[in-house]
């Protein structure tokens, strides 16, 4: 009797089957990072520069293995959220990147049922607090806070007005630096963060006669109140947090940002990367390019090393750069530095 080709085709597909399920933890020959970025929108220069950056470091690693599909959420969490379950979904991703805090904490919980490592690009402490698989990557707010308190002595501000946007993040920072108890705001004014007329706020904070304004808004607040109090007449200075670190926020304020320092990570290593940069894609990078690069270096690492949730978890002293830094168990504890807007663009001050 001639032997059925069929029983043959079944045999052997349960023969690799179970070959491949005894296998101890096989390496993906693809690994796939889903990027929910902001590449349109009021902040779109951020998602445009972090996916360049992530590019980049693909080809100065030689990841061609690792490869990263790119989401716009347009920096509206209810989007975040659509574009995190496509990619779980569909696209079957062995990792997730989002941008900001919002955004963030309204798709962590579907990355953590997922056991899918998520880098949270987020200010905010609350973003991954209690979860396995969501990393947060950002400058603490102990650093900025740091950092800052360790500038102002240095301006001799004697009044200082706080004006803030109702968000997550930039209230967690206000809340943090007012907690320091070494800074008693002359005004301390909220808008919302979509507000775009800010007249009432700006005639506020001008009567209170600060010789500092704390610009802790969201782009494109920054560039609106600080061109808004400068018409007013204000001569003073203005400071704020990583929120500052837009291009288009100094263009937008026609001069008015001129001199303005903030703090955000530092920069140590990232001489080289920015001229690459500037070379290949024509402008210079915004700081979170610095993030971007250091994240999909880790990622490229991580697949190497073949896990990378643990990888991650295991990280006391990796280089990048923003310099030397790792995991602490809650975030990433990376490095600040102030900066100052200089000739219409950035400045590490040294």
């Amino acid at each position: 009797m001639k032997p059925n080709p069929f029983f043959f085709f079944v045999a052997a597909a349960m023969f690799f089957s179970a070959s491949a399920s005894a296998a101890p933890d096989v390496q993906k020959t693809e690994y796939t990072c889903g990027a929910v970025l902001p590449l349109s929108g009021t902040v779109a220069e951020w998602g445009t520069v972090m996916k360049n950056a992530m590019e980049t470091a693909r080809t100065d690693f030689n990841a061609g293995s690792v490869r990263f599909l790119y989401e716009d959420d347009q920096y509206v969490p209810k989007n975040t959220v659509s574009a995190v379950q496509k990619l779980l979904a569909v696209d079957n991703v062995d990792c997730l990147i989002t941008l900001g805090s919002s955004t963030s904490m309204s798709a962590q919980t579907l990355a953590e049922r997922a056991g899918v490592p998520l880098f949270a690009v987020a200010l905010n402490p609350k973003v991954g607090q209690g979860m396995h698989f969501v990393f947060r990557y950002y400058v603490p707010i102990n650093r900025q806070v740091e950092a800052i308190l360790r500038e102002l002595p240095r301006r001799n501000y004697q009044r200082i007005a706080f004006v803030s946007s109702t968000h997550d993040a930039t209230l967690a920072l206000r809340d943090a630096l007012l907690s320091a108890n070494a800074v008693v705001p002359a005004a301390d004014e909220e808008i919302s963060a979509g507000e775009a007329d800010i007249s009432a706020v700006a005639l506020k904070v001008l009567k209170k006669k600060p010789d500092a304004v704390f610009l802790n808004t969201v782009p494109p607040q920054p560039s609106t109140l600080a061109r808004k109090l400068r018409e007013l007449g204000y001569q003073g200075q203005f400071f704020s947090g990583p929120l500052l670190e837009s291009q288009e926020e100094i263009s937008n304020s026609n001069g008015a940002l001129e001199g303005a320092w903030f703090v955000t990570v530092d920069n140590a290593n990232a001489d080289a990367f920015n001229t690459k940069y500037e070379k290949r894609f024509g402008s210079k990078p915004v700081i979170l390019a610095i993030y971007a690069y250091d994240i999909a270096k880790i990622i490229i690492q991580g697949h190497r090393m073949n896990k990378l949730g643990d990888y991650i978890r295991s990280l006391e002293s990796f280089e990048g750069l923003a310099g030397r830094y790792g995991w602490d168990g809650a975030g990433f504890d990376i490095p600040a530095a102030v900066w100052e807007i200089r000739g219409g663009a950035f400045k590490r001050k040294h």
